[in-house]
């Protein structure tokens, strides 16, 4: 293609990102129908790159897992993780990951669920998300919890905390402070509680 032809691309997959971006802003507004329109169109770009394209799937799946609609959600994050692992970009085939262990906890098929919420955690280290891996080990906490290891779930809500306390994420803590709180509920210790 001529220099045109990829000028017109590389437009066409910047207006592709922004729409992205908008979407994930509706989203986190409740928007839902916005913003998967917005995704939609994203994802019609025919020169996007297979990492955008990725990125556009994995919210078009988050979307269907808020909504519910698990089996929709499953198939579009078991796309975009076809598209993002043979880049190695492993920001979004932790998310991917994190999210397909919602859906599998969600289906109570819990060790499957512990198996890629653990997947996500590994390359979230090993990035350097700090603030990624503060939530992953909050819902590694969730997961253990659910099988009765509430020894193992207390060490996550723990190592989550500690996390969220040195990134001031006064948001987090709170969360997690319920969490430990409802757990020592559970674990008998009402002082602790």
């Amino acid at each position: 293609p001529g220099p045109r032809r990829r000028g017109l691309d590389q437009l066409a997959r910047l207006r592709a990102r922004l729409e992205r971006k908008a979407a994930v802003a509706l989203e986190r507004q409740g928007s839902y129908p916005e913003a998967i329109q917005r995704l939609r169109q994203a994802a019609a770009v025919e020169a996007m790159d297979p990492v955008e394209h990725a990125r556009v799937l994995n919210d078009l799946g988050w979307i269907d897992f808020r909504r519910g609609n698990l089996e929709e959600a499953e198939e579009l994050l078991t796309q975009a993780l076809a598209l993002a692992e043979p880049a190695s970009q492993y920001d979004v085939i932790a998310s991917i990951y994190n999210r397909l262990g919602g859906i599998y906890f969600q289906r109570d098929q819990v060790e499957r669920a512990r198996e890629y919420v653990q997947l996500s955690l590994a390359l979230r280290e090993r990035i350097g998300d700090i603030v990624a891996v503060a939530r992953t080990y909050n819902n590694l906490g969730l997961l253990a919890w659910k099988q009765g290891d509430w020894d193992a779930a207390l060490e996550n809500f723990q190592r989550s905390f500690k996390l969220q306390s040195n990134l001031g994420d006064v948001e987090g803590m709170i969360e997690l402070r319920s969490n430990l709180g409802l757990l020592e509920i559970d674990r008998g210790s009402l002082g602790d509680a």
